[in-house]
């Protein structure tokens, strides 16, 4: 279950990194398209921004969060695949927030959650509980056997 689970978590990175590229180009191909929406809003009448300025924060934003979920999704697997139950804690509160973004990109984003959800489910299902306590129950008679 937990190697299962592993696998899935890094197919989850996998797709992350799939709709981070997908955000960047849309973001970048959405450049006209903001132009005019900034001119034509009403709220800002006599207000110049810069269209080049926000295309570049957004996406300097878009590739932050999907680095920093990458990471997620490749570091907390590789501790879940160690034996560190609380791993898959965080996993679930990471697959919990990527619930936000299950939208858009073709259908990757909802594909990416339902990776991750399976692979949340798979870590917490009996098995994997057993193997957990088992491998907590190695570590600390490694500790105390020094």
């Amino acid at each position: 279950m937990v190697t299962a689970a592993f696998w899935c978590f890094l197919a989850a990175a996998f797709l992350e990194l799939v709709v981070t590229i997908f955000s960047l180009v849309a973001v970048a191909s959405e450049r006209s398209g903001i132009a005019v929406a900034l001119r034509q809003d009403p709220r800002l009448p006599g207000r110049h921004i810069d269209v080049e300025t926000l295309v570049g924060v957004e996406s300097i934003a878009v590739l932050v969060v999907g680095v920093i979920a990458i990471v997620l999704y490749v570091v907390f697997p590789i501790l879940l695949r160690r034996g560190f139950g609380w791993a898959r804690i965080v996993l679930l509160v990471v697959t919990a927030i990527s619930l936000l973004g299950a939208t858009g990109d073709y259908g990757v984003s909802a594909l990416k959650v339902i990776v991750a959800i399976v692979a949340t489910m798979l870590a917490f299902l009996t098995p994997a509980s057993q193997w957990f306590r088992a491998a907590k129950q190695l570590r600390l008679e490694r500790r105390f056997a020094r």
